[in-house]
């Protein structure tokens, strides 16, 4: 349980400015916080499923949120060829990345 509703900072119109999850905290804009939260794979709740759903109508909202998941995606290439120095294994990494860009753009 992530206890969410304890965790989120609330603005102005009920919207979420910030949110605090200390058990493993990140930093950066909300878009930052649940691009990585997504890219980690942590558990989906209907709290943020619902926020996604409404940051995700503004354009530069979901910009800045791609923009991130693409930089970690490009983070783990790094990763993974300067630990492993396998090149296969952060090739999948860099691939996903560009994918995601490739079809962005097209």
């Amino acid at each position: 349980n992530l206890n969410l509703e304890n965790n989120l900072f609330i603005g102005s119109y009920d919207q979420i400015i910030g949110y605090a999850d200390y058990a493993s905290c990140f930093w950066g804009t909300p878009e930052f916080e649940f691009a990585k939260r997504d890219y980690l794979k942590f558990s989906e709740t209907p709290l943020l499923t619902n926020y996604k759903q409404q940051v995700h109508t503004n354009i530069e909202v979901k910009a800045r949120y791609f923009l991130y998941l693409v930089s970690f995606l490009l983070e783990e290439t790094l990763l993974h060829f300067c630990i492993s120095g396998n090149s296969t294994s952060s090739l999948k990494y860099k691939t996903m990345a560009m994918t995601l860009v490739k079809n962005a753009l097209s």
